[in-house]
């Protein structure tokens, strides 16, 4: 009898250990080494360096802004507080090495996060087919480490999950059980604010098998957690969500006001692209709405009958549990990204983290309906498949990127040739300020104030805007060489939003525009502004 018992504690610790030896190899070899040779591959998402210079200006500054004198909720505020936090400890690290850190940090206690709750809840075996498609895939470890706050969600979900559901497996009302409820669902929403809804969830669950009194508890320490954060966004920003996501709304709004234009555009595939992205060896590529739709659901397709299942596709009725909560939760944060935020294109994937963890393990559930008729031994199936992720993900390792080569070329020629009275603004700037070590005016408004936004931005005039800074220059990604683009400009309206400058160009005049420098697709102008534009501007104020 306790043989019996010592095999699933020996599998289970085996599986565990290979695990985590995996990942950290893994993810050492993509997280550790050059920050700058790791930035030219690509693996750093632009908005990665929006928080390493804030991180500087709260430091030195004592302000919340990317460029300078231009305050800004936009970011996700733990993540924020954590790079902050450890520029203050560490002030002589380089920020972008802090932020690798940071991220595989998180990465590797979140995989152990995950382990804790699925160790016992699902079979072995599913487990290493869960990570064989997560954290020893390499499409996932560089969807998630891309300098953002997705390794904390990937953390706290998990974390929050473990409290949740304990509290749920346990018999009697535990006030104390109520608020680690109610901090683990603050922490997740502080990872990222979309994710307020698993503190909806958690809370409804609580009042259905609780009492009034872990539900007071649980409410009270959320409320303890979140409220600073959006008393604070209200008095200093007149906002109770991040910036970013109004300024994106905007150009929406702008360039896709209807909803038959909203669905002919690209702006809706970030969650296909998510289920793509996540698995191991995924053979396709978003080309059409319809490859989009029929992704999303066949995704659907595939939760909804593991959701549905009983106790023969998990181990416990803990592990059903854990299902149907990931569901809820993921299912009602689809919702909101769909119905409120919208602009959800196929590069803002990592929005859909708990809807892709959600997928890969109703996959790996479901698929493990059929290993198990075929063998005895499941976990070796599956061990396999964990293998052969791991000699994919160890054989790709990322090399340079043309176009962030050339990205990061022009922040150097900025670092080494703008003279320090002249004004550089930028569309997509977070390299070019954090490399080019000069503030750049952000011209798609997306990390920049609401006075900008309200008043700059919603008047489509940031080159004009532009012309009243000492001696404007303007870098942009023209997605072609400068000769090509100035003998034939847009002309119609962008397919994306983060495209609108080109067409902002075209309408301030290409004449207007003095070629000074350019790196493959990136290019830098200086503006020609002249004493009419500067008074046309000053009026309009």
């Amino acid at each position: 009898m306790k043989e019996a018992k010592s095999a699933p504690l020996r599998v289970a610790g085996f599986v565990s250990c290979s695990v985590l030896l995996a990942t950290g190899l893994l993810v050492a070899q993509r997280s550790f080494g050059d920050p700058r040779a790791i930035a030219a591959t690509g693996s750093l998402f632009d908005d990665a360096f929006f928080y390493m210079v804030m991180a500087d200006a709260v430091v030195m500054r004592s302000e919340l802004a990317f460029h300078p004198g231009m305050l800004t909720n936009g970011v996700q505020p733990l993540w924020m507080g954590l790079l902050v936090a450890a520029r203050s400890i560490l002030p002589g690290v380089d920020m972008d090495r802090i932020s690798l850190f940071l991220g595989a940090f998180a990465f590797l206690l979140g995989t152990v996060a995950w382990l804790r709750l699925l160790l016992h809840r699902i079979p072995a075996g599913t487990i290493l087919g869960f990570f064989a498609l997560t954290t020893l895939s390499a499409p996932f470890q560089a969807w998630v480490l891309q300098g953002l706050e997705t390794p904390l969600l990937w953390l706290l979900i998990p974390v929050h999950a473990i409290v949740l559901l304990g509290a749920l497996d346990r018999s009697g009302d535990q006030l104390a059980s109520g608020v680690l409820i109610g901090l683990t669902s603050g922490l997740v929403f502080l990872a990222r604010t979309d994710c307020f809804v698993f503190g909806i969830v958690a809370m409804a669950l609580v009042a259905v098998q609780r009492s009034w009194r872990t539900l007071a508890g649980a409410g009270a320490a959320m409320s303890l957690v979140v409220l600073p954060y959006l008393v604070a966004n209200v008095v200093w920003f007149d906002a109770l969500v991040p910036l970013s996501g109004r300024a994106k709304q905007f150009y929406l709004e702008l360039w896709y006001p209807s909803l038959s234009a909203y669905l002919a555009s690209d702006e809706w595939w970030g969650l296909a692209t998510a289920f793509l992205k996540n698995m191991a060896w995924y053979p396709l590529e978003i080309r059409s709405a319809p490859t989009a739709l029929a992704v999303i659901l066949t995704g659907l397709v595939v939760i909804g009958a593991t959701v549905s299942q009983r106790d023969s596709v998990i181990e416990q009725p803990s592990g059903r549990r854990l299902l149907v909560w990931l569901a809820l939760s993921a299912g009602l944060h689809a919702l909101v990204m769909y119905g409120y935020h919208r602009e959800v294109r196929p590069y803002t994937s990592y929005y859909f983290l708990p809807e892709t963890l959600l997928l890969a393990l109703s996959l790996v559930s479901m698929l493990n309906l059929l290993v198990v008729r075929f063998t005895r031994r499941p976990v070796v199936v599956w061990g396999a498949l964990a293998l052969g992720s791991c000699a994919m993900t160890a054989s790709s390792v990322p090399t340079p990127h043309p176009a962030w080569v050339d990205r990061l070329r022009m922040a150097e020629h900025l670092r080494t040739s703008i003279p320090t009275n002249a004004t550089v603004g930028a569309y997509w700037p977070g390299a070019l300020a954090y490399y080019g070590t000069l503030p750049v005016v952000p011209l798609d408004g997306i990390i920049a104030s609401r006075d900008y936004q309200d008043e700059v931005m919603a008047n489509q005039r940031q080159l004009r805007e532009l012309c009243q800074r000492p001696r404007p220059h303007l870098v942009v990604n023209l997605g072609k060489p400068v000769p090509e683009f100035l003998a034939d400009p847009p002309s119609t309206k962008p397919w994306s939003w983060s495209r609108a400058g080109l067409l902002q160009m075209v309408q301030f005049g290409l004449d207007r525009l003095e070629p000074r420098a350019a790196f493959g697709n990136w290019a830098l102008f200086e503006l020609k502004c002249g004493r009419t534009e500067s008074a046309a501007v000053s009026r309009s104020n």
